[in-house]
């Protein structure tokens, strides 16, 4: 098994499960518990609860004053802030983007990790004016500010735009039309304070190809094998 092996591998202390046992299931594990001295798992009652779980675990102790929000119904947006919040070291917060208002239990999270400055990533149709709205009028919010394009891939780029604007030697790309990829690259990315474009399976963006260019990208790393990511992503051919 590649993923055991792996584990074996990097040798680590803790190993943290994310989301109850209907999606990683007790078997799991016991198999991870095998691994590592320490297993925990951070699950709550939904994807909301999850995300608030993993956020106040992963930053309680130091803080974020930065925070990105997006939508729990899809996984694009979230996907795209991903690598940026984790070279800011920012937590991603999950909401239903369909909502009128943050819940409190957000907000509590908010005030209690100490954040002034929030993203709202994606537009009012993945999450609503409303939440925007319920942000700024937080007295501790300095600033909230949407993050959008008319699709998955300009929001990914306006992400980029607003956190990656100055010289990055290198960078990724991952396909858009599904998460996996993507999700284990964002944590690269992020580690490695590297952007992380989101692209079609057959051709990039204009928008990406200019920021390539604009902050000397030299280097880009495909994320997966040519049934997602084309040779005519390798060759960078604009869509």
């Amino acid at each position: 098994d590649l993923i055991k092996t792996e584990i074996v591998r990097l040798k680590p202390e803790t190993i943290i499960i994310v989301g109850g046992t209907s999606v990683v299931s007790s078997g799991v594990e016991n198999a991870l518990k095998k691994l590592a001295p320490n297993v925990k798992r951070q699950a709550g009652s939904d994807r909301y609860t999850t995300s608030r779980i993993v956020s106040r675990e992963a930053f309680e102790t130091d803080g974020a004053t930065t925070a990105f929000v997006a939508t729990g119904s899809g996984f694009a947006d979230a996907l795209a802030a991903a690598s940026a919040a984790g070279s800011m070291g920012a937590p991603v917060v999950l909401v239903d983007g369909s909502s009128s208002r943050v819940p409190s239990a957000t907000r509590t999270l908010l005030a209690d990790l100490g954040v002034t400055d929030v993203y709202v990533a994606g537009g009012t149709a993945v999450v609503s004016k409303g939440i925007l709205s319920t942000l700024r009028g937080y007295g501790f919010i300095d600033s909230a500010t949407r993050l959008a394009g008319s699709d998955r891939y300009t929001t990914s780029m306006a992400i980029t735009d607003e956190i990656f604007p100055g010289a990055n030697p290198a960078g990724y790309f991952a396909v858009g039309t599904g998460y996996a990829d993507a999700l284990a690259g964002a944590a690269l990315a992020g580690g490695r304070g590297e952007p992380l474009y989101i692209v079609p399976p057959n051709c990039v963006p204009r928008d990406v190809l200019t920021h390539m260019e604009s902050t000397g990208v030299e280097e880009v790393s495909l994320l997966g094998g040519t049934a997602v990511l084309s040779s005519r992503v390798a060759a960078l051919r604009r869509c």
